[in-house]
C-alpha cells in the first residue's frame, strides 16, 4: 500500500459543507447545504472576518495546570467539543466558546442535558452524526431518524440559534485523507471530533492553534481535564484512527518545537489565507 505525504493542502481540499433544516419535513431532500464560512458570516461571529486566528481547544486531560486560559481567549474563534464546560477551568481553557462541535451522541445521551444546561446556549452549533461510507442521503436520514428527530427539536426548542450538521462526506473525505497518509490499515471508524474540527476552522480562519490535541509534557492518564477518568486510550486512541490523525497535524504543524512541547500546541495556516 502506498501513501502519500501529510500536506495542508491535502486538508484544504475538504470543504466543510454544513446541512440545516429549511422546512418542518420527514425528508432529507429539505435540508440543504451552506459552507462554514456563509453560516459564520450570518451569524456575524467576527467582523474581521477574512483574518481570523483561531484556537481548538481539546478536552484532554493534559490541560490541567496548562495557565493557557488567557492565550486561547486572544483568538477571534475559539473551538470547543462535546460537553467541555469552562466554568471554574478558566485558567487553563479560557471562557471564550465561539463554536460548539457535538457528536450525535452527545444529542442523544439525555445525561448531558443539551436541551437545559446553559453551556450549550453559547456559540455556534455544530452537530455531526456519520453516514454509511457510500454516502446515501436518504439512507442516512432514515438510519439516524432518532438524531434527526433530537436535532429537529432542539431547532424548534432554540429558533433564535444556528444549529448545524456536518456533512458526513466530509467525515468520510477525511477518513480517506489518513489512509492516504499511511502504510497501514485504519479501521473503517470515523475520525475524531478534533480532527473535524480542525477542517471546520481551516476553511474560515487565517490561522489555527490547536491545544493539547498533541500533548505536551504534562502528558497524563487523565482522560478529560474536566473529569476523573483514567484512560491513555483518550490520548491514544481506541476507535477513532487518533494515532493517524496525530501523526498527519505532526507532520504539518509550523509550530516551533518549544511552544508544542511546553503548551502542547500546534499551529497551521489557515486555508483562507
Amino acid at each position: 500500500m502506498n501513501s502519500l505525504r501529510p500536506s495542508l493542502d491535502s486538508l484544504c481540499d475538504i470543504k466543510a459543507n454544513i446541512l440545516t433544516k429549511v422546512q418542518n419535513s420527514d425528508s432529507f431532500r429539505d435540508y440543504r447545504f451552506q459552507t462554514i464560512s456563509e453560516i459564520i458570516n450570518a451569524n456575524q461571529i467576527s467582523a474581521k472576518f477574512g483574518a481570523k486566528e483561531c484556537a481548538i481547544v481539546s478536552s484532554s486531560g493534559s490541560l490541567v495546570d496548562s495557565v493557557l486560559g488567557e492565550e486561547i481567549d486572544s483568538h477571534d474563534i475559539v473551538l470547543r467539543f462535546n460537553n467541555a464546560p469552562t466554568l471554574t477551568y478558566e485558567e487553563d481553557v479560557g471562557s471564550e466558546t465561539t463554536i460548539r462541535l457535538l457528536n450525535s451522541q452527545i444529542l442523544l445521551n439525555e445525561k448531558f442535558n443539551v436541551m437545559s444546561d446553559m453551556m450549550y446556549r453559547i456559540g455556534l452549533k455544530l452537530v455531526w452524526d456519520a453516514s454509511d461510507y457510500q454516502f446515501d442521503g436518504n439512507q442516512w436520514f432514515n438510519k439516524s431518524r432518532k438524531f434527526f428527530q433530537t436535532y429537529q427539536r432542539l431547532v424548534d426548542t432554540f429558533p433564535n440559534e444556528t444549529i448545524g450538521i456536518l456533512d458526513p462526506q466530509l467525515i468520510w473525505k477525511s477518513w480517506d485523507l489518513l489512509q492516504k497518509s499511511t502504510m497501514n490499515s485504519i479501521p473503517k471508524n470515523p475520525p475524531t471530533s478534533g480532527f473535524l474540527g480542525i477542517i471546520v476552522l481551516l476553511n474560515v480562519c487565517s490561522k489555527v492553534d490547536i491545544y493539547e490535541y498533541i500533548p505536551s509534557l504534562r502528558l497524563s492518564n487523565k482522560c478529560h481535564y474536566y473529569d476523573t477518568t483514567i484512560d491513555t486510550g483518550c490520548t491514544f486512541g481506541h476507535w477513532h484512527p487518533l494515532s493517524t490523525e496525530k501523526l498527519y497535524l505532526m507532520a504539518i504543524n509550523e509550530c516551533n518545537e518549544r511552544e508544542s512541547v511546553l503548551k502542547g500546541k500546534v499551529s497551521l495556516r489557515g486555508c483562507r489565507e
